[in-house]
């Protein structure tokens, strides 16, 4: 990533892409004026901004004629705010305050062992040791240096390394780098030494608590201490008290677990529970789920329906690529934060802080952990310019998309689909598509209800509401469906963009006086693969136990014979019913 400002004219150059511009120096604020329409709006604009933070450039102010289509719409979709505006054009505006950050895991070791960690997105099979502290030393120094003002220790569990960290908070103040510093924890191993050592911190200091749960049965289930301490819950609450008691700050973390702490009523239980507890920020974040990391896919639970589900108790107060941050009881700050993957990798280069090992190994990507780079003490920027390279890769491959595995899909407007059964069971199916080279791309499980009335008996019209199992809410589809028996495939038109419809009882009310009733009902699990030239669906229908193969293009014999397929000459949902 490079940028050139020179006499009024600007250029930004990432991944081989290129934009023009003309500016406005008046610092701390840049006013940009686009010359033509982006090619991606989205990376080149968040690029231009990461290089504007990064020169300390409090704001950015961007004019855009409305003909520049791409650009205006991302702009106006975008957590930009509207300045200004008439027929020809618009100019919209947004603060660069977001401080360049990195996170440090002193130790891999954690007394804890939550089901569904993650590591920060390292090798969960590698071994690692502890920090070198003098090597650590040296990297707290260089990033002094270069002006990263936001720290966050993390581990596995920092505080089972206390002593060091200790030690470096001491080294920090000796070398005159205080900057914001948070301590990622479970809580379980604070203690009044600790306590006394951070309150002397001459810098902004907060702990991020890992809760999770908010009583003591879920808890043990969700965090599973090593020690199987019956009373670690009890312990991490005295311990919220002592932070409370010396006037230090405190944020929440759950990780929303669908099934264990997403409910509605467990959520306000959350909020009401940090409130009481003197906490100033609650973060909700979004399980992350990929093709490594499928097996905790039953416990994903979206933020958009933990929003939804708090409904008036929480107001907006400001939205960022990243989080949306939201007020309760006129004080507690509630975030709703997606891992950054979730995001898409277009707006990587301005989200993502940057995360080191305890041997120094430095991971550009949170997903893929084979992108590594190791840290040279003796040249840390240009360790990180590779870490860009890499990124910029993971651009051009995913673009405004990720590896992670729930993902939202553009809505469709018309397609074609070939049905296909198979007698082997899934696994043996998704054994043999991993060994064929197949990567699993995104997965869905959701129930149809399907509405029928008297007209329309073999679903040429097709009325349903769809509910995937990550949600609180339903999204009303209307197809018009037609089998074409001469070439085999299901040509399929959407009439409708998906509304969301939040009440089922009311809609069935409102549908039945139109003369339709919800006379089936569908339970499926989908996983969506890719191949390098070939996609396709395999789904089980859990009411009949069958399992189906979908593609957008007639299989080959190759993978027909491989899968064990037998391609259907009848809509799918005619085979269903057939077969229920």
């Amino acid at each position: 990533m490079e940028m050139i400002l020179k006499e009024g004219k600007g250029k930004v150059e990432v991944g081989g892409v290129n934009f023009d511009f003309s500016y406005f120096d008046v610092f701390p604020k840049m006013r940009v004026t686009l010359e033509s329409d982006l090619e991606n709006p989205i990376l080149q604009i968040v690029t231009l901004e990461k290089k504007l933070r990064d020169l300390d450039y409090e704001e950015i102010e961007i004019e855009v004629l409305k003909r520049y289509r791409d650009t205006f719409n991302f702009l106006l979709d975008s957590t930009y705010l509207l300045r200004n505006g008439d027929r020809k054009g618009f100019t919209f505006f947004k603060s660069l305050t977001q401080k360049k950050a990195i996170r440090l895991s002193l130790t891999e070791n954690c007394n804890y062992r939550c089901f569904f960690c993650h590591e920060e997105g390292m090798d969960m099979n590698a071994r690692r040791e502890s920090a070198n502290f003098d090597k650590m030393c040296e990297l707290l120094l260089k990033m002094r240096d270069l002006n990263y003002q936001d720290l966050t220790f993390t581990g596995g569990e920092p505080l089972v390394a206390k002593n060091d960290l200790i030690r470096y908070m001491d080294f920090m103040e000796e070398n005159n780098y205080t900057p914001d510093l948070t301590i990622v924890t479970n809580g379980y191993l604070i203690d009044e030494v600790l306590i006394e050592r951070i309150k002397r911190y001459k810098g902004e200091f907060k702990f991020n608590f890992s809760m999770h749960s908010v009583d003591k049965e879920s808890y043990f289930q969700i965090v599973n201490p090593k020690n199987g301490d019956i009373n670690s819950f009890d312990k991490v609450l005295k311990n919220i008290d002592l932070i409370r008691e010396n006037g230090i700050r405190l944020k929440m973390n759950f990780v929303l677990l669908n099934g264990l702490n997403s409910s509605p009523d467990y959520i306000k239980r959350i909020l009401e529970f940090a409130n009481e507890k003197g906490a100033y920020c609650v973060k909700f974040l979004e399980l992350l789920v990929t093709d490594k990391l499928n097996k905790f896919f039953n416990y994903f639970y979206s933020l958009e329906s933990a929003i939804k589900d708090l409904g008036d108790d929480i107001f907006l107060e400001n939205l960022t690529y990243r989080r949306g941050e939201y007020i309760f009881k006129n004080n507690l700050v509630v975030e709703f934060q997606k891992c950054t993957c979730a995001n898409g990798c277009s707006v990587c280069p301005l989200n993502r802080e940057i995360n080191v090992t305890p041997q120094m190994s430095y991971y550009p990507c949170f997903i893929l952990d084979s992108k590594k780079i190791e840290i040279d003490n003796n040249n840390v920027e240009e360790s990180l310019k590779v870490g860009d390279v890499v990124i910029e890769n993971l651009i051009k491959r995913y673009g405004n998309k990720s590896p992670v595995i729930i993902k939202n899909v553009a809505n469709e407007k018309e397609k074609i689909e070939f049905y296909y059964k198979s007698a082997f069971t899934l696994e043996e199916i998704e054994n043999l598509v991993n060994k064929n080279s197949f990567k699993l791309d995104r997965q869905r499980a959701f129930t149809d209800y399907i509405y029928k009335n008297n007209k329309n008996l073999n679903y040429e019209k097709l009325l349903k509401l769809s509910k995937n199992s990550y949600e609180s809410h339903y999204r009303e589809i209307v197809q018009k469906r037609e089998f074409k028996c001469e070439k085999n495939h299901c040509s399929i038109e959407f009439l409708t963009e998906g509304k969301i419809i939040e009440d089922k009882e009311n809609y069935d009310r409102y549908l039945e006086h139109l003369g339709f009733t919800n006379n089936l009902t569908l339970n499926w699990n989908i996983k969506f693969f890719k191949g390098s030239n070939r996609n396709f669906s395999i789904g089980i229908n859990e009411n009949t136990g069958l399992i189906y193969v979908v593609s957008p293009k007639e299989i080959d014999n190759e993978l027909s014979n491989l899968l064990n397929l037998e391609l259907l000459k009848e809509d799918l949902y005619k085979d269903i019913v057939k077969n229920m």
